[in-house]
């Protein structure tokens, strides 16, 4: 009987998948509040800059809709081709919010979830 009772707890155990250091990391509450403010950022962070999302194609290149300062060459030998003129270094990327210390994490999440309260409030049917 015991020895069926550790073999279940064992077996058990070894189905599990170890942690890896993403999975520590999304336990914390910094982790978290990345984990939160991904799904929203754009209630918080402007991004592409101003400039840089009202910038004009340039020659030989269309807008991409729904994607400001994202350009595709539509003419010559480089069709097709992408253009991103968007900056990596300010994106609300994984790995530039964890650069943010914790403070500054709770403020543009607590920023993000006020605006999208605010325009769930707005457009709420009544």
């Amino acid at each position: 009987s015991s020895s069926s009772s550790s073999s279940s707890s064992s077996s058990s155990s070894s189905s599990r998948a170890p942690k890896n250091d993403a999975d520590t990391f999304y336990e914390t509450t910094k982790g978290t509040m990345i984990q939160k403010l991904m799904c929203r950022w754009w209630y918080a962070i402007e991004w592409p800059s101003n400039e840089v999302a009202e910038s004009s194609a340039p020659a030989g290149h269309d807008t991409l809709d729904g994607m400001p300062g994202v350009f595709i060459c539509v003419k010559g030998d480089s069709i097709g081709e992408i253009l991103d003129k968007r900056d990596p270094a300010t994106c609300p990327s994984l790995k530039n919010l964890k650069k943010k210390n914790c403070n500054e994490l709770k403020g543009l999440l607590l920023e993000a979830l006020n605006k999208q309260r605010e325009q769930l409030v707005e457009h709420e049917v009544r």
